[in-house]
C-alpha cells in the first residue's frame, strides 16, 4: 500500500513536469529535452530538498497532519521562444492544468469503470488538486511565482523578481506559521468536493 501510494505520488509530480517539456519543445525551446527532462522517470525530476527534505520538514512539523513538496525547476532559454513572457506565462500554467485534468480523469474512472477500492483513486484525486493548489502559490520556485509574473506590468516585474532568492525560505516560515497549510487545504477541499460531485456521464 505504501508503495502504491508513493506510486501515485510521484506520477502526479512526473506526468506534470513531462507535458511541460512537451509543450516547451513545440514551442521551439528543447532546453528541458536537452537536459533529459523529457522523461517520465521520477528521478530526473527529483530535486534533494524539495521533493525530499523540506515534504519531511513539513510533516515533522505539523506532526503527521500536512506535508508537500516540488521537484526539480525545469530549464527555459526564452531566447529560444517567439513571445517570451505570453509563452513562459502558458508554460506555467500546464503542471497545475495537467494535474487537475488528472484529478478530473481520476474522478472519470471513479464513477464509472472502477470496482476495486476507492481509498487509492481518493488519494490521488487528493493529491494532484493539492499540488495545483501549492503550485499555483506566486512564491518562486512554484509555477505561480512565473504566472504572476506574466500578469504584472512591466514596471513591477523587476521588484517582484527580487524575492527569488528567498523564495523556498517564505514558503517554509509560511508553512511553519500555519497560515499557507491552512489557505492551501481549504481551496483544496472545495475543489475536491466540487470536483467529486461532478456528473461522470457528461
Amino acid at each position: 500500500m505504501i508503495l502504491v501510494f508513493f506510486s501515485i505520488i510521484y506520477l502526479s509530480i512526473t506526468i506534470p513536469k513531462y507535458f511541460y517539456c512537451l509543450v516547451s519543445n513545440k514551442m521551439g525551446d528543447a532546453t528541458a529535452e536537452n537536459s533529459h527532462r523529457l522523461t517520465l522517470n521520477p528521478l530526473a525530476h527529483t530535486d534533494i530538498f524539495g521533493t525530499l527534505i523540506l515534504p519531511l520538514l513539513l510533516f515533522i512539523a505539523s506532526k503527521g497532519l500536512f506535508s508537500v513538496g516540488y521537484a526539480k525547476p525545469l530549464p527555459i532559454n526564452s531566447y529560444c521562444l517567439k513571445n517570451p513572457k505570453k509563452q513562459i506565462g502558458i508554460l506555467s500554467l500546464i503542471i497545475p492544468l495537467v494535474n487537475i485534468c488528472f484529478a478530473l480523469i481520476l474522478t472519470i474512472i471513479l464513477k464509472t469503470i472502477y470496482f476495486g477500492d476507492s481509498d487509492i483513486l481518493v488519494f490521488a484525486i487528493w493529491i494532484n488538486l493539492l499540488l495545483a493548489v501549492f503550485n499555483l502559490i506566486p512564491i518562486p520556485p512554484l509555477q505561480g511565482a512565473k504566472i504572476m509574473t506574466f500578469l504584472l506590468p512591466k514596471s513591477m516585474v523587476a521588484a517582484y523578481k527580487r524575492i527569488k532568492p528567498y523564495g523556498t525560505s517564505l514558503i517554509i516560515f509560511a508553512f511553519l506559521s500555519g497560515l499557507l497549510p491552512r489557505i492551501i487545504k481549504s481551496i483544496t477541499s472545495f475543489a475536491f468536493n466540487y470536483v467529486l460531485r461532478i456528473d461522470s456521464g457528461l
